[in-house]
């Protein structure tokens, strides 16, 4: 098939009745395609469900078969979220093009800072070359490995999400903002990081682990810290009446499982596979696809193990009208 005339191509605003539709027709694709869209459509579904709170626009262009959906959404008054989909076939790329070369997209989007999130490999090139045209500055922050569960992967086993003795587990609340904030080394350069996590911590799509000074668990001098996962900054565990936290993954409300973390104390002893078990479960049983994304391989194991598979390499990029300057904000992946 060759590539159509992007001056034939129409492109459409939709609004929150559309979603199902959208998703329905997404749902149509071979399975890598379907795997390739499983962060536009958790996006999709938690803009759908209120979990991602704030402002947003979605645009499409084509049907069924070759569909292109960008979906921006306002975290901020100066900042936005791109997230965007099509196949890899040139019409649907096509598409894509088209709308993000779009009119009201070149009037609006394209004339502040954004942050194009977990832009997958096909489709990096694209927005590069849609960014220059526009003389605007591509500006890379990180590359990870995306992995997304298949609709047919086994349910996540009750077993795999049972704490050990002396463990409790259940969902983060608004008091463990801190200890999330304290976690994750993105936040003091996330213009929306507290937007990213309190959305979340709403939810009920997060779990942590928890555990008693009494615990047999308790953490020893001899216990050697080892990453478990792509978190590197250290935090103090937070006590509470009911234990102290000790492990934690969440929801990321642009459509990711993330914030990973197991405080450094409490290493090699499972918890990530625990908290990523029953965050997995808990977020299938909503309805959502699940995927996660990580530059760190001794998670692969865990994601594997859990039925999550390789998907694409990903990327996200502050993208800035040259000569604004961007005041130091780099980064907002989980």
């Amino acid at each position: 098939m060759g590539r159509p005339d992007l001056g034939t191509l129409h492109v459409q605003r939709r609004g929150s009745e559309d979603i199902d539709q959208l998703i329905q027709q997404l749902l149509q694709h071979d399975q890598q395609a379907r795997l390739l869209s499983a962060k536009l459509r958790c996006t999709l579904l938690l803009l759908r469900d209120g979990v991602n709170s704030f402002p947003y626009s979605i645009f499409t262009s084509g049907g069924p078969q070759d569909l292109a959906v960008a979906v921006i959404t306002r975290t901020a008054p100066d900042f936005s979220v791109l997230s965007v989909y099509a196949r890899d076939d040139p019409s649907s790329l096509a598409g894509l093009e088209a709308v993000l070369r779009s009119d009201e997209l070149r009037s609006s989007l394209w004339q502040g800072t954004f942050r194009a999130d977990a832009v997958t490999s096909h489709l990096e090139s694209l927005l590069k070359a849609v960014c220059a045209e526009y003389a605007c500055e591509w500006q890379p922050i990180v590359t990870l490995q995306q992995f997304a569960r298949p609709e047919t992967a086994a349910p996540i086993a009750d077993t795999d999400c049972q704490p050990a003795s002396g463990l409790t587990i259940r969902p983060l609340d608004l008091s463990h903002m801190d200890t999330v904030r304290r976690s994750w080394p993105y936040a003091p350069v996330t213009p929306d990081a507290t937007a990213h996590l309190q959305d979340g911590l709403r939810s009920g799509i997060s779990v942590g682990v928890f555990v008693s000074a009494d615990s047999p668990v308790t953490a020893t001098a001899s216990t050697p810290p080892q990453a478990e996962t792509s978190r590197t900054a250290a935090t103090n565990n937070e006590p509470s009446a009911s234990g102290s936290l000790v492990s934690l993954a969440m929801v990321n409300y642009h459509g990711h499982l993330g914030f990973l973390y197991t405080m450094p104390t409490h290493r090699r002893r499972g918890l990530a596979r625990l908290v990523l078990a029953k965050l997995t479960q808990l977020f299938e049983h909503r309805g959502y696809p699940c995927l996660l994304n990580t530059g760190e391989k001794n998670i692969h194991g865990t994601v594997r193990y859990l039925g999550y598979v390789p998907v694409s390499m990903v990327t996200w990029a502050t993208v800035t009208p040259r000569g604004q300057a961007t005041s130091g904000v780099a980064a907002g992946k989980e």
